[in-house]
């Protein structure tokens, strides 16, 4: 992908890294602000979304990778997966089938992380295995959308791995410095999605990430679980690129 892009991705230094974070959270501000009921309570229902929403989602992730040269003509499917939980008790929220060219989804996951995991396993049917990359192109294909939700939804996902890299390597600046800048409404939106998710238990959480990390290695993906960290690099190589 950093190829046919002409991206030169790179680790973010503390500076890089902070910019980026305060940039994500100007924009999660100002895409919640145009969402009807948007104040400082939870948008944690569905009545935002559009009308088809696999139809929407997959229109936008075909014209984004067609934008850039790959080819993405099929009716590829986003699937809810019932009961709610089955793909969270095995520490999944997602996943795709190559089998049948579809991805399923966690019929539990949040409203607000539906939208850019189902762009991610659309991503992996139009032929892309990096996790990461998958990311990366859920990002790009809603980001920019008309439809406010969607792209709130979609930097309110980046925003979290901005906010969560910070926090891991800066706690302490983070805690006392950052935290308290963040809206409310933002902050409400996020611990809805914790608290939404946290009602439901993986079957054996000490090993899902040894066992998953063996599996994406398994896959070609060398870097395992740390896959899914690089889409920080892409996204902000393409941003530098003047997207």
């Amino acid at each position: 992908m950093a190829k046919q892009l002409s991206l030169q991705p790179e680790p973010l230094d503390s500076v890089q890294l902070w910019t980026a974070l305060q940039r994500e959270t100007r924009e999660v501000v100002r895409l919640r602000n145009q969402l009807a009921g948007a104040d400082t309570l939870p948008l944690s229902g569905r009545q935002l979304w559009p009308v088809s929403v696999e139809d929407t989602v997959r229109l936008a992730v075909q014209q984004w990778l067609e934008s850039q040269g790959f080819p993405a003509n099929s009716k590829v499917r986003g699937r809810m997966i019932k009961p709610d939980g089955l793909l969270f008790s095995f520490g999944a929220s997602g996943i795709y089938w190559p089998w049948v060219g579809e991805g399923n989804l966690e019929a539990g996951m949040h409203p607000l992380r539906v939208l850019p995991a189902m762009a991610h396993e659309m991503s992996h049917a139009y032929g892309f295995g990096d996790e990461g990359v998958c990311n990366f192109i859920a990002y790009a294909s809603l980001a920019h959308h008309n439809n406010p939700y969607l792209a709130y939804a979609a930097h309110l996902d980046y925003w979290g791995d901005l906010a969560r890299a910070c926090r891991r390597q800066y706690p302490d600046t983070f805690q006392s410095s950052y935290l308290p800048q963040i809206p409310a409404g933002v902050l409400a939106d996020e611990e809805d999605i914790r608290r939404q998710h946290a009602r439901f238990q993986e079957l054996a959480p000490a090993i899902r990430y040894q066992v998953y990390d063996s599996y994406l290695k398994a896959q070609g993906i060398a870097s395992g679980m740390l896959n899914y960290n690089e889409v920080i690099m892409l996204v902000e190589a393409w941003i530098r690129s003047g997207h």
